[in-house]
């Protein structure tokens, strides 16, 4: 970065004449957007450029510059105000809405000062409204009335409220939040010996209890051994292991059906679910997870057919946290969202919000909005907006009690 440059942004940042129209044109969200929030930042497992690096180190010496002017009485009254008239308070106005919810957005930056913080939100209650107005955005553009195609107005604002949302507290302090389900633990190498179970079985001449699995259209998918499906499947040991059952309706076959399981899964993920469900060793290649869409559609039979090797495979190792990233969010977090298991139990949540905040560019932040707004659309019953406002509030919450700032 140009010195010269850095140097006269910082004067014009610390120049006290300057401070309205600084306020005016929104010049933090201006150094959030162009230095601290760039592309290659927000990239999860990505080593940062050295440019990069550099601007966002920058961008948030800048950040501290401008808040330390705007932190006073003169930036309150500058910044709660409109053209320095005092009877005309944009936190009062209903006709400007989107300036008013800016004003509050630059509010909740600059102002730190932990006395005239305490009283700003005390009065104006920004998290809150903020929350209100995301919210609105998401059911307007769920029913259609909006869109938030980047580029418009709608989604600009979607955007800046996620940006300010992360900018509120310490980077340091958000990283920190996650990192007790975040540590992945590789699994030990395979022994050469180790296969798939199903290849040493011989069912033509076995004189064991079978099960078959087919599809809707009656092709057979899988057969397994009922003692081995008993063993590490609750949901099928209490369907198929239960002697009185049987002896009442006797089965020997389930049937999958891709539309009823909602779409979540498909036929060859439910097949590698089958192998965890009979004890195939793990890490070989009828169990390998190595990407986002195959880790979420296990987590989703692994909970409704109650799976507990697997859902300990996927959680307590670190493999799906692991995996959730701002370009894989729409999968984990439609999920994470309908089943609370998984997003307390299991630990995800926190991954999803802090990539949701921390991992996620304009383009795939709005993907990820679109994806959640469509689940609430149309004749759905799911509340999956209120479910992502609940646990996105929650969050900023519990980020709030840890942090010096608020």
């Amino acid at each position: 970065m140009d010195n010269r440059l850095a140097r006269a942004l910082r004067r014009l940042s610390c120049h006290q004449s300057g401070l309205p129209l600084l306020l005016e044109m929104n010049f933090q969200r201006i150094i959030i957007s162009r230095l601290i929030r760039r592309n290659c930042l927000l990239n999860r497992y990505a080593r940062p450029c050295g440019r990069c690096d550099v601007r966002r180190d920058f961008g948030r010496l800048l950040l501290s510059d401008h808040a330390l002017l705007a932190d006073s009485r003169m930036g309150e009254y500058i910044l709660l105000t409109t053209q320095m008239d005092p009877t005309k308070n944009l936190l009062d106005s209903t006709d400007e809405e989107n300036k008013r919810i800016y004003t509050l957005m630059a509010a909740v930056i600059l102002i730190r000062q932990p006395e005239r913080r305490s009283r700003f939100f005390l009065k104006f209650r920004p998290i809150e409204a903020i929350f209100d107005v995301f919210g609105d955005l998401l059911r307007k553009c769920s029913q259609n009335e909006i869109s938030l195609e980047d580029g418009t107005t709608e989604a600009t604002l979607c955007c800046d409220i996620i940006a300010t949302l992360a900018c509120i507290f310490p980077h340091q302090l958000l990283e920190s939040s996650t990192t007790s389900v975040s540590n992945f633990i590789p699994l030990e190498a395979t022994k050469s010996d180790q296969k798939c179970l199903l290849l040493e079985k011989n069912f033509e001449n076995s004189t064991e209890e079978i099960l078959n699995f087919r599809n809707s259209r009656g092709q057979h998918l899988l057969t397994v051994l009922k003692e081995d499906l008993c063993n590490f499947n609750e949901y099928f040991s209490g369907m198929f292991g239960s002697e009185f059952v049987q002896k009442l309706e006797y089965k020997d076959q389930f049937i999958f059906d891709s539309e009823e399981e909602n779409c979540c899964c498909s036929q060859d993920d439910f097949i590698k679910f089958l192998h965890f469900s009979i004890g195939c060793p793990l890490g070989i290649d009828c169990t390998l997870v190595d990407d986002a869409q195959t880790c979420a559609s296990l987590l989703y039979l692994a909970d409704k057919y109650l799976c507990t090797r697997l859902l300990n495979f996927l959680l307590e190792r670190g493999l799906a946290a692991r995996l959730i990233t701002g370009q894989t969010l729409p999968v984990f977090l439609p999920l994470v969202l309908a089943i609370p298991t998984l997003a307390y139990g299991g630990g995800l949540k926190d991954i999803c919000m802090l990539a949701l905040l921390q991992y996620s560019n304009n383009s795939e932040l709005l993907y990820t909005l679109r994806h959640i707004s469509k689940c609430d659309s149309g004749k759905s019953k799911t509340k999956a907006i209120d479910s992502l406002l609940e646990m996105l509030h929650s969050f900023i919450i519990s980020l709030d009690q840890c942090s010096d700032i608020a």
